[in-house]
């Protein structure tokens, strides 16, 4: 195996090993959303977004690697991972597709989790603004009460009674 294809795998395990770590990111913030820890969801998605950077990195690097050595001689130019590995033989390729079918797969559970977590956390926000609306909705029972029995002791016969006696 060249160095750039020793290179070109490195790249790929480096982004199976990233990915790897989103999966498992992804699946503690579902458990944080399900349980509603904000202080939680909030660090994990500041570290899902840090891991996605590094792994949109890898993939251009993966890119240029790919672009660079489909430009030396017996190569079709291509910066696409399965397009480079039709054009090889042998164990390489067996290698290459092995990992790139693993990549494809942990790329689909990721979509999957990202999936699931979006719709766990809209159906959170559901039930939030539900509820904020309906203490709302209390809190504004509750004052109205309030400012009804305040009124009526205020023009009640009891209070103005009171003060035309004090005088």
């Amino acid at each position: 195996m060249g160095s750039s294809i020793k290179s070109l795998d490195t790249y790929i395990s480096s982004e199976l090993t990233l990915g790897e770590k989103l999966l498992a990111l992804l699946e503690r913030k579902r458990v944080s959303v399900v349980k509603n820890d904000i202080e939680l969801i909030e660090s994990l998605t500041k570290e899902e977004n840090e891991t996605l950077h590094q792994l949109e990195e890898l993939g251009l690097e993966r890119q240029e690697t790919i672009l660079d050595i489909s430009k030396k001689p017996g190569y079709r130019i291509t910066e696409k991972l399965g397009d480079f590995i039709a054009q090889l033989e042998g164990p390489v390729k067996d290698s290459l597709t092995e990992k790139r079918g693993m990549l494809l797969g942990l790329y689909e559970k990721i979509a999957k989790a990202s999936q699931l977590n979006g719709e766990l956390l809209a159906q959170s926000m559901g039930v939030t603004q539900h509820l904020f609306q309906r203490l709302s909705s209390v809190d504004r029972r509750v004052k109205n009460s309030n400012y009804q029995r305040f009124g009526s002791k205020v023009t009640g016969s009891s209070y103005s009674s009171s003060i035309s006696t004090k005088g």
